[in-house]
């Protein structure tokens, strides 16, 4: 049984809260974007390629950035995101948390800057990004991360069983 991808706005409302109750107090818009990119990304490899959420993913001159995710944080400016409100909020499973939570353990300390630079040496983000614009509008398939972050997984793995 595969689950249904989730509304970016679940993920991110979950990212918040994590960030509340562990103290996190840099997470911004353009950290919250590289965190849910990163989620979706581990998410596709853990899951056979089922996605983690069904909101497109864009290259922006900031790194991978989802559209929907950023219009609504866009209010806090710079400042840290404090709560994701809407209706018909979607309860996430033990596999997206396991999932997430992984991810927010490995990246939750690192700056948006760092983030955005990971992602800019990065060949989703690589390819799709046309920097004569400002806002490329291209988007990252699922086929492209899932391809690129596979592979860096297999890399760890074999590197693992040495």
């Amino acid at each position: 049984m595969t689950n249904k991808p989730l509304n970016v706005l679940d993920v991110a409302s979950y990212i918040v809260e994590y960030a509340k109750k562990n103290k996190i107090t840099d997470l911004t818009n353009m950290k919250l974007q590289k965190l849910v990119y990163y989620s979706h990304a581990q998410y596709l490899i853990e899951n056979n390629y089922n996605p983690l959420i069904d909101n497109p993913i864009e290259a922006w001159p900031y790194g991978p950035v989802i559209p929907d995710l950023y219009f609504y944080c866009r209010q806090f400016k710079y400042d840290p995101v404090e709560s994701i409100e809407y209706e018909n909020k979607k309860k996430l499973n033990e596999n997206h948390i396991k999932v997430i939570d992984n991810v927010l353990n490995a990246y939750s300390s690192w700056t948006a800057k760092q983030l955005s630079e990971k992602t800019h040496s990065e060949t989703p983000w690589q390819k799709a990004f046309q920097d004569d614009r400002d806002y490329s509008q291209n988007v990252i398939t699922n086929q492209a991360i899932y391809s690129f972050y596979f592979k860096q997984y297999q890399k760890k793995m074999a590197l693992n069983k040495k």
